[in-house]
């Protein structure tokens, strides 16, 4: 009979990390870079393809104070990249106009009892001294997890992580 509850324990924890693995937020992709069009920072969570074509929108388009939309970046086309939203949203995280900053990139995602929590860090130009003004943005592909997503930045200039979080995001309702 001793042998029996590890034999046990294994199953069930096996089968626990089964469960939470279907139902955590992962990481699917990233695309990131210096020349968005949003000027202010903030995240926004898409979760359907309207919402996704507005967020694509306003990183390609500057619309000033009357309404009227000039062309953005054109670099990576006018029509937003299609998404799977059965399966997946996408995190914007929007850096407004700031120094220095080529971009984001993901640290981690963590899981603990209540959130999953992904961890951005921002990504520095090589040249640390430069002045040059940058609307840094990343698009992360995450999968639709059934858990609320804490957005957390590392905040600091040297190697000891200082993580101020950004935003939570309660899981979608269905």
């Amino acid at each position: 009979m001793v042998g029996f509850f590890p034999w046990c324990a294994t199953i069930l924890i096996g089968a626990e990390a089964l469960a939470l693995n279907s139902i955590v937020t992962k990481v699917v992709d990233i695309r990131t870079g210096d020349d968005s069009r949003v000027e202010s920072a903030h995240l926004i969570l898409a979760r359907t393809n309207d919402e996704w074509g507005q967020v694509w929108g306003s990183h390609k388009e500057i619309v000033n104070a009357n309404g009227a939309r000039f062309g953005g970046n054109r670099l990576e086309g006018a029509e937003p990249p299609k998404i799977d939203f059965t399966k997946n949203q996408v995190l914007a995280v929007f850096g407004g106009l700031i120094r220095g900053v080529a971009g984001y990139q993901v640290i981690d995602i963590k899981h603990d009892l209540r959130n999953d929590i992904l961890q951005l860090k921002p990504v520095y130009l090589r040249n640390t001294t430069s002045n040059l003004i940058t609307l840094p943005y990343a698009f992360i592909l995450l999968s639709s997890g059934k858990r609320p997503i804490q957005v957390d930045m590392d905040i600091s200039l040297n190697r000891t992580p200082e993580w101020r979080t950004l935003g939570t995001y309660a899981p979608e309702k269905k």
